[in-house]
C-alpha cells in the first residue's frame, strides 16, 4: 500500500506525529512518502503558516478567526497547487494528513477528482481541529482518548492506539 503523508515539517507535534505514523505503517509493510507541500512548493508560505499555527495555539479567542482565514487560504492554495497535488497523489492508495490545512486541501482534492482514496486526519493537538472535520475525511485520529468522547464530527474519531487498525482496514 502506498501512503502519502502530508505533514507540516518543523512543527514539533507534526514532526513527532509524522514519525509515529511512518513507523507504524512500516511495521505493516506500507510504503510511506512524507511530503510538506508548502515547504516544497511555497517556502515563504510554509514559514508564515508555522507562525500562524503557533499564534492560533497561543490564544483560543482568535483560534476560530484564524481557522476561517486558513480555510480561505487553503482554497486559494488549492487552485495554485492543484497540478502539483495531482501529480504526487496519483500513486497514493491512502492519504494521511497531520496538519489541518493539509487535511482540508486533500478533502478539496478528493472532491474535485471525485476520488474515493481514504483520507485520515491525524490531530496532534488537544482539541479537535475544525479543518480536520470536513466532508471526505474517513476518520480523525487523536492521541487523546477524551477527544473521542462526545465528539460531534462528520468522521469517526479514533484513539491513536487504533491507528494501525485504521490504516490497514
Amino acid at each position: 500500500m502506498n501512503v502519502l503523508l502530508f505533514s507540516m515539517s518543523g512543527c514539533n507535534g507534526s514532526d513527532r506525529a509524522a514519525l509515529a505514523v511512518k513507523e507504524e505503517g512500516k511495521a505493516y509493510g506500507m510504503k510511506i512518502k512524507v511530503v510538506d507541500p508548502l515547504k516544497e512548493y511555497v517556502p515563504g508560505a510554509h514559514q508564515y503558516l508555522k507562525k500562524i499555527t503557533l499564534l492560533k495555539e497561543s490564544s483560543s479567542k482568535i483560534a476560530e478567526y484564524i481557522e476561517k482565514y486558513l480555510e480561505a487560504w487553503a482554497r486559494y492554495l488549492f487552485k495554485k497547487m492543484y497540478p502539483w497535488l495531482d501529480k504526487v497523489s496519483r500513486k497514493a492508495d491512502l492519504f494521511v494528513s497531520i496538519h489541518p490545512l493539509y487535511t482540508y486541501l486533500l478533502a478539496l482534492y478528493k472532491s474535485e477528482r471525485k476520488s474515493s482514496i481514504p483520507l485520515y486526519g491525524v490531530n496532534a493537538n488537544f482539541t479537535l481541529e475544525r479543518m480536520h472535520d470536513v466532508k471526505g475525511v474517513n476518520a480523525i485520529i487523536t492521541p487523546f482518548p477524551f477527544a473521542e468522547a462526545g465528539s460531534n464530527t462528520r468522521a469517526p474519531v479514533v484513539h491513536w492506539v487504533c491507528l494501525s487498525c485504521q490504516l490497514i482496514a
